[in-house]
């Protein structure tokens, strides 16, 4: 199985963290992608949502 994760930021800051989190529960044979969007934030939270 191949399951492609698709952070919505344009940063991979978070990457490892969120591979670290697949890595634990996933199957031997299972593949983990991740990959970002190319354009846009770098973060959802923004100090608009804070408000």
């Amino acid at each position: 199985m191949r399951i492609k994760v698709v952070v919505p930021v344009a940063t991979d800051i978070w990457n490892k963290m969120i591979e670290e989190a697949y890595e634990k529960y996933k199957d031997p044979d299972t593949e983990i992608t991740i990959v970002n969007i190319k354009k846009g934030p770098e973060s959802i939270e923004k100090i608009y949502d804070e408000v």
